[in-house]
C-alpha cells in the first residue's frame, strides 16, 4: 500500500475514517433513542396513565419540552377528555410563545370544542429579566375562540380555574408570579367563576378604574388613598380579558363619567387599548375627560430591582392618573 507524502499510511487513514463514521452513527442512534424516550415520557405515558383513570378531569404539569407534544393533548381533548395543563415547572408565561402554532392553530381549525386548559404565570417583579417577566395576555386575547383569565386573588384563582376546566373551549389562566403564595379566604367547597364576569371591588362616583390581574389590588390601595382626599373611585377587576365584561365597565363609566385602565403589560398595544376603544365608542357622550391608560413603558423589563420597581405600575401611579383625570375634567 502506498504512503502519502507526509509519511502517513493510507490504511491508517482508512481505519480512522471508519471509526469516525461509526462514532457519528452511534451518536445519531443515541440521539434518536433519547428523542423516543422523551416522547414516551411526555406523551405516551400520560395516555397510558389516563386510561387507568376513571375521572373526566386530569392534570399534567409540563416543562418547556412538553410544548412539542401539545398537539397530542389537543387531539385527546377533541375526544372530550378535559386536560388542565400546568407550566408550573417553568412558571414563565413568556415561554408560551413556543406553543403558539399548536395552542392557537390546531384547536381553532378543528371546528369543534377543545376542552383544554393551560395554566401559566406572567408579570414582573422578581428580577427575573426581560425573557422571564413579560405580560402577554393581549397576544392570547387576540385569538377568536381562546378564553383568557387573569385572577387577582386566591378566591378568584380557584373559581376561575374551575370555570376554565369545565369550559368546552380552550382556556388560558395566567397567574401573576408576584402573587404566588398570596393568602386569602377561599371556600372549601367547589365554586365556579364564569369567564366574562367582572368584579366590582369598590363602588364610587368620581371615576372608574378598570384593572387587569395584579393591578386590581394596587387599584384598591390607590382608591383608599384617594378616598382620604374625598375622591370616591369605583374599582373593577375584569377577571378575564377574553371574553371581556364590557357591560359592567360601560355601566360604571356612564355613572362616574371618567375612566382609567391599568395593566402591568406595556401600554402600547395592550389590552387597555381595546377597553379604552370600547368606552370611547359606546359611552363617549358620558365622558367628562378622555380615557387614560396606565401601564409599563414600551421597553424590555429591567433586571435591576430598582429599575424594575420604577417600570411596573403601582398604586401611586394609579392615584396620580385619577388626579390627572379630575384635572382634565375641571373637577
Amino acid at each position: 500500500m502506498a504512503a502519502l507524502g507526509l509519511g502517513v499510511d493510507v490504511r491508517v487513514l482508512a481505519n480512522v475514517g471508519g471509526r469516525v463514521t461509526a462514532a457519528v452513527t452511534l451518536s445519531l442512534l443515541l440521539l434518536l433513542a433519547i428523542s423516543i424516550g422523551l416522547a414516551i415520557c411526555l406523551f405516551l405515558l400520560p395516555i397510558a396513565w389516563m386510561r387507568r383513570e376513571e375521572s373526566e378531569y386530569r392534570w399534567f404539569a409540563l416543562t418547556v419540552l412538553a410544548y412539542a407534544v401539545l398537539p397530542g393533548y389537543d387531539a385527546m381533548a377533541l375526544r372530550y377528555i378535559r386536560f388542565p395543563l400546568s407550566f408550573r415547572r417553568t412558571a414563565f408565561g413568556s415561554f408560551i410563545a413556543y406553543a403558539f402554532s399548536q395552542l392557537l392553530g390546531f384547536p381553532l381549525l378543528t371546528g369543534g370544542s377543545v376542552p383544554l386548559t393551560l395554566t401559566t404565570a406572567g408579570g414582573a417583579g422578581l428580577s427575573a429579566g426581560p425573557q422571564h417577566s413579560q405580560s402577554l395576555e393581549a397576544w392570547l386575547a387576540h385569538v377568536p375562540g381562546l378564553k383568557v383569565a387573569l385572577p387577582s386573588s386566591p378566591h378568584d384563582v380557584k373559581g376561575l380555574m374551575v370555570g376554565a376546566v369545565r369550559d368546552d373551549n380552550p382556556t388560558v389562566v395566567i397567574l401573576n408570579k408576584r402573587m404566588l403564595g398570596t393568602k386569602g379566604p377561599v371556600p372549601e367547597e367547589i365554586y365556579e367563576i364564569p369567564f366574562g364576569h367582572a368584579n366590582v371591588m369598590r363602588s364610587g362616583t368620581d371615576a372608574t378604574i378598570i384593572a387587569v390581574g395584579r393591578m386590581a389590588p394596587e387599584a384598591m390601595v390607590a382608591a383608599a388613598s384617594l378616598a382620604e382626599a374625598g375622591v370616591e373611585v369605583e374599582v373593577i377587576d375584569v377577571r378575564s380579558v377574553q371574553p371581556l365584561d364590557s357591560a359592567t365597565i360601560l355601566d360604571s363609566v356612564r355613572r362616574t363619567n371618567r375612566a382609567l385602565v391599568v395593566h402591568e403589560a406595556v401600554t402600547f398595544g395592550g389590552i387597555g387599548a381595546e377597553i379604552s376603544s370600547q368606552i370611547q365608542e359606546e359611552a363617549f357622550d358620558f365622558l367628562d375627560a378622555p380615557v387614560l391608560r396606565v401601564g409599563a413603558p414600551f421597553s424590555p423589563v429591567p433586571f435591576s430591582p430598582v429599575l424594575e420597581r420604577a417600570y411596573i405600575p403601582d398604586s401611586n401611579r394609579i392615584a396620580n392618573g385619577v388626579r390627572h383625570l379630575l384635572e382634565r375634567s375641571g373637577a
